[in-house]
């Protein structure tokens, strides 16, 4: 059970070193005495985004079309099962859990199913509102289960967790507030549960010091980022499903242990039913293309060995050594080896190969850049924009609506890293169309 109450304004003694070991987080806090707090288990996720599909596949399998389709939701069933499975005493949502103008019904009786199926168990749901849930806007029709307690207020608000009434914790929770320059409102008070920081936003873990808060349970960001400081841990989980290719990963809870002497530890929780990956391979232009299949399915074999129960989506990625071949740098065979790695491993559940690229040759043959053609030309121009880094690609007049106005700038101001690989991309292309790959 939770009971509110005004924010105390004291911090509590006795906060210790951090250690921590891969994978987890731990905070070993010198408490004033042995048994401080109840030792008890809670579940933190953020940016849920029910209303936000996964996207970026253009091309799947049938077998494909229910999982990629309600990946989000499959995805939040997980964390849903696993709060269960683990046996905590509460939840936190920490924002951006739905933007309910675009979830519509279907959002909301989805999470008032799975906060009933908590509450039949006893587990307690708290959630603070982010940037995109405005929990004020929930429908004043459709009352919450009795185990949900929402923080909808930019105001910080207090709740008390109990079991067999004893306190496990305190939770100092806010929404989001774009205009909050400072968290010195989330003081913990002395003679108080766990102390837990609740609200949504990104902050510099150096400001979260100092407020006698253990734990600030955080939204707002969509990779995880977990931060271990003196007597404290900051922790955002981030979404609980990587949405396109840029999101690479596995992706979930944290789930946060906090022990009778003091200790609090952290460990990751999966939750995502639909993971991308990127798969690199490092080969010799000279190699075979037999061989490269027999290599491709070795690496694809190991990753649905090591994960039988998902689905992966990956981008192949082949960097290659020597000199340039013609015969392997064709896209006719690009395309062939594609659609084999599909018809090879396709299977639901299984490895879909959503896309594969190639490196730029090590070396191009003699002669190429001086000969007088227009691959020549186009190969010096090429290499006069890897020599000079601040020479501006001249896209504008190739744009026509504004969608692709908007994307001529976002090319305009890559960083390093992405002009080389653009620039990768387009020899490729230049020396295909322009018969190169025809010697």
């Amino acid at each position: 059970m939770s009971e509110t109450g005004k924010t105390p304004g004291q911090i509590p003694a006795g906060f210790g070193p951090v250690s921590s070991s891969p994978g987890t987080g731990s905070v070993a806090g010198n408490v004033a005495a042995a048994g401080r707090w109840e030792p008890f288990r809670f579940l933190h996720a953020s940016d849920l985004l029910l209303h936000r599909p996964l996207q970026g596949v253009a091309e799947y399998p049938p077998s494909w079309q229910s999982v990629l389709a309600s990946a989000t939701y499959h995805s939040a069933i997980r964390f849903f099962d696993a709060a269960i499975a683990e046996r905590v005493s509460f939840v936190l949502l920490s924002g951006n859990v739905v933007d309910l103008d675009f979830g519509g019904p279907r959002a909301i009786a989805f999470l008032l199913s799975q906060f009933e199926r908590l509450g039949q168990r006893g587990i307690e749901v708290y959630w603070c509102g982010g940037q995109q849930d405005h929990l004020e806007r929930w429908p004043t029709a459709i009352e919450l289960p009795p185990n949900v307690r929402l923080f909808p207020s930019t105001l910080v608000d207090t709740a008390t967790v109990r079991r067999q009434g004893k306190t496990l914790a305190t939770i100092y929770g806010a929404a989001f507030d774009p205009h909050r320059t400072s968290v010195k409102e989330f003081q913990a008070g002395a003679n108080v549960g766990f102390p837990i920081g609740f609200t949504h936003g990104s902050y510099e873990s150096q400001r979260l010091a100092g407020h006698g808060i253990r734990y600030w349970a955080l939204g707002g960001k969509l990779n995880r980022d977990v931060i271990t400081q003196p007597g404290q841990i900051v922790a955002y989980p981030g979404t609980h499903l990587g949405r396109d290719s840029a999101a690479q990963g596995a992706r979930g809870a944290i789930l946060v242990s906090v022990e009778a002497d003091g200790q609090v530890r952290t460990q990751t929780v999966d939750c995502d039913s639909v993971r991308w990956l990127n798969l690199s391979l490092s080969v010799a232009e000279s190699v075979h293309i037999d061989a490269l299949k027999d290599l491709l399915a070795d690496r694809a074999l190991q990753m649905t060995s090591k994960l039988p129960d998902q689905h992966l989506l990956v981008d192949w990625h082949i960097a290659t050594t020597g000199d340039y071949s013609a015969e392997f740098r064709r896209e006719e065979n690009h395309g062939k080896l594609l659609k084999w790695l599909r018809h090879e491993f396709s299977s639901s559940p299984g490895l879909w190969s959503v896309s594969l690229t190639f490196s730029a040759p090590q070396n191009l043959p003699k002669g190429w850049q001086n000969e007088d053609t227009i691959l020549g030309d186009y190969l010096r121009e090429v290499a006069r924009y890897r020599q000079d880094l601040k020479l501006p690609f001249h896209l504008a007049h190739y744009a026509g609506g504004q969608d692709e106005i908007d994307g001529v700038t976002r090319l305009t101001r890559m960083d390093a890293a992405v002009r080389e690989s653009v620039l990768d991309a387009a020899l490729l292309a230049g020396i295909e169309r322009l018969g190169g790959n025809q010697t």
